[in-house]
């Protein structure tokens, strides 16, 4: 078996001088035009056309520096993971190799598998621990990685996103506030209905003992006022006592509580209040 070489042209000339009838391959301008036709093909990047014609040369001849070139053709243009499998093949197909001949091809090898594992690396998903990553240093567009790994400036258009921070949660404090203002109101207006009460059933005693037409008609004002006064404020009340218990839930639930609650009650002859409470 030949010497194995490491390039095309020295493989080359070392193939034409192997006898014919040895290898049972054809013509030596056959064979020379064919190797020609593989360097040419492989370097201009028509690998498959080179490829092709190397391993017709291989079952011509059985010489295994086809495999080789085979790898290297892979290799010069780039299809890193071919070459290296072609590489590996050339070491099993060529036991008798040197020391030196042997760390030359693992040399290649080592450099083949370098790049299929970079390429590899540049196409990987980004790991889901990058995305925890502070909000100060948010992961780069795809366009903005592009920018970056030319060097070149962001354009224009690339800005940062910033998480904004959360509003913080309500403790339903304002609407407790707004429920007791409320409820204050109600609680005034129904005073001041309590009030018109007490002076329309004074004026009803005064009538009584002596008749007179503006007092009648004071009192029925005091009448209608008082029955206005007294309606307004249980509705502020009601109101009052529903905003507060909207903002008290969740303080409630998580310190256990009891709620009480003041309603008013009213007819037209009795006015007074209601103590509703839970525990």
């Amino acid at each position: 078996m030949c010497k194995p070489l490491f390039a095309f042209l020295l493989v080359f000339i070392v193939a034409q001088s192997t006898p014919k009838a040895a290898r049972g391959a054809p013509g030596g301008s056959g064979r020379a035009s064919k190797e020609k036709a593989a360097k040419k093909a492989c370097i201009i990047g028509n690998v498959k056309v080179g490829i092709d014609i190397l391993a017709d040369l291989y079952v011509d001849t059985g010489d295994p520096n086809y495999i080789f070139n085979q790898a290297r053709c892979n290799e010069q243009n780039h299809r890193w993971e071919d070459a290296s499998d072609r590489f590996r093949e050339y070491l099993r197909k060529a036991p008798k190799l040197t020391d030196s001949e042997k760390t030359e091809v693992n040399v290649h090898i080592a450099e083949c598998d370098s790049m299929v594992a970079k390429q590899a690396g540049a196409t990987a998903p980004v790991p889901h621990e990058a995305t925890s990553q502070a909000v100060s240093k948010p992961a780069p567009s795809t366009a903005s990685a592009n920018y970056a790994n030319t060097g070149a400036a962001y354009p224009p258009s690339a800005q940062a996103v910033f998480a904004q921070p959360l509003p913080p949660k309500s403790d339903g404090r304002g609407l407790r506030i707004a429920g007791i203002a409320t409820a204050g109101a109600g609680l005034c207006a129904i005073t001041t209905g309590i009030v018109l009460a007490l002076k329309e059933r004074s004026l009803t005693n005064e009538i009584n003992a002596k008749f007179n037409a503006d007092k009648e008609s004071t009192r029925a004002s005091y009448v209608t006022w008082g029955y206005v006064s007294y309606g307004v404020g249980a509705a502020a009340v009601l109101a009052g006592a529903t905003l507060y218990v909207l903002g008290w839930p969740s303080e409630r639930a998580a310190s256990g509580a009891t709620g009480i609650s003041l309603l008013p009650t009213y007819t037209p002859g009795i006015t007074g209040m209601a103590l509703h409470g839970s525990f």
